[in-house]
This record gives C-alpha cells, structure tokens and sequence, in this order.
C-alpha cells in the first residue's frame, strides 16, 4: 500500500469544492485526468485531478495546480480545522478520512 496523503483544508479549497493535490504528491494518485473512486463516509465518489492554470507567481511564471474534484462530496465536510487522509486501497480505489 502506497502512503497516505493527508492534508489541512483551506477555506478556499472548501468553497471552490477541491482538494489541493501538492505536485510532489500526484505519483499517490492517478494520472491526471483519469477518474477514480474515492470513499467517503460510507459512499463511494467518482473523482479525477485535474490541473488549473494559474499565474500566483507573476504572469511571467504560469504553471499548474493540482485540484481533486472535491464538489460531489464537499458539502458532507464540517468543522472549522479540517485535516483530511487519503489512502490508495488498489488501483483507481481511494479511501478519504477526516483526522
């Protein structure tokens, strides 16, 4: 089994309804792009990370993102520090809990 992945969500992340994914961390997950279920709460979830443009660095400096689709499953989320685990179980098969 592949390590976790585990994250703090920001606020940003809870109103938009995405899971940012750190580019160091997207070998845990499928290629981007490719949908994969993820588990949450007893219900399982279609998902896929997708990359968003962005120039938070300067236009001279475009690069990408990574965001979990999180918007089928955000709203089942609550708390006001919201750290969730990610963890592979097999291939194209996630397990999301809240720490």
């Amino acid at each position: 089994m592949s390590k976790p992945y585990t994250r703090k969500l920001s606020a940003t992340e809870i109103e938009e309804g995405f899971i940012l994914i750190q580019k160091d961390k997207l070998k845990l997950f499928p290629e981007p792009g490719q949908a994969f279920n993820l588990s949450f709460k007893g219900k399982v979830y279609y998902t896929r990370i997708l990359p968003v443009r962005c120039t938070c660095q300067g236009p001279e400096k475009p690069h990408c993102h990574w965001h979990m689709d999180a918007s089928g499953f955000i709203h089942r989320l609550s708390g006001e520090e919201l750290r969730v685990t990610i963890t592979k179980l097999e291939d194209n098969s996630y397990r999301m809990v809240l720490d």
